[in-house]
């Protein structure tokens, strides 16, 4: 009980500080626009959790989202349908982690060099399919939803 005490203390005494230092912190539309730049960071932090909770580490969560987002570009510029490039980037994500898990639930490797390796072979690909470019030309109300405007 006392540690849950602790944290909120600490997460209010942040809130007051930076609220204190820049008048436009606690504004609706700057904590709007906050929950929108830090969604991925959430959706990281969820299954990370669990992963140290458990004992273990895992180093290649971002390089699985950036691999998973060049899936998902590349797909969509070959032709691809959007919703169905989307759903490509899910399930590239999905066996990417699989791969990992399967590394150190099967293989019995130390999670800390899987994910390393991973990371660099995930972070590697993603880097050499789009060569540094980007993929541009999205629909309008893609952008829009992905926005969240």
């Amino acid at each position: 009980m006392a540690r849950w005490v602790v944290l909120i203390a600490s997460w209010l005494l942040a809130l007051a500080i930076f609220g204190w230092r820049m008048p436009d912190f606690l504004r609706p539309t700057n904590l709007l626009e906050m929950t929108r730049q830090f969604t991925e960071i959430g959706i990281m932090a969820l299954p990370m959790t669990a992963l140290l909770i458990a004992g273990g580490i895992d180093l290649s969560v971002a390089s699985i989202l950036a691999m998973a987002t060049v899936v998902l570009g590349w797909s969509y510029r070959a032709g691809v349908p959007l919703v169905v490039s989307v759903l490509l980037a899910m399930a590239s994500g999905t066996v990417m982690g699989a791969i990992n898990g399967a590394c150190i639930a099967y293989l019995r490797l130390p999670p800390v060099i899987v994910t390393l390796a991973t990371m660099a072979l995930f972070r590697g690909l993603a880097i050499g399919v789009t060569g540094g470019g980007k993929v541009s030309g999205f629909p309008d109300s893609f952008c829009t939803w992905v926005k969240g405007n």
